[in-house]
């Protein structure tokens, strides 16, 4: 009996778990589509690990790929913020 109670309180911790992981990845996915698209810094802050995350980003020359970079979001988040403001006719489809 001891052993059932035990095995029904993990499993129900764990799915709490799982239940709140899935919500902060959630609002996590919320925050980078909004920040994107509203050109919003600050939900993009949200969305990234500003301190230790890095993205690969091509070296272009002639149009061509010749290499990546890896940049931190932190500066590619200033970037994707301060873009031109996207069109009704864009934002619509």
């Amino acid at each position: 009996m001891r052993k059932e109670i035990t095995i029904i309180m993990f499993l129900s911790a764990f799915t709490m778990y799982c239940q709140d992981e899935t919500k902060a990845v959630k609002s996590t996915i919320q925050n980078y589509y909004d920040g994107y698209i509203d050109r919003n810094i600050n939900k993009l802050n949200k969305a990234f690990d500003l301190e230790n995350g890095t993205m690969k980003v091509p070296i272009l020359k002639d149009e061509k790929v010749i290499g990546f970079n890896n940049l931190y979001f932190k500066d590619l988040v200033l970037k994707w913020g301060n873009r031109k403001k996207l069109s009704p006719e864009v934002l619509q489809n």
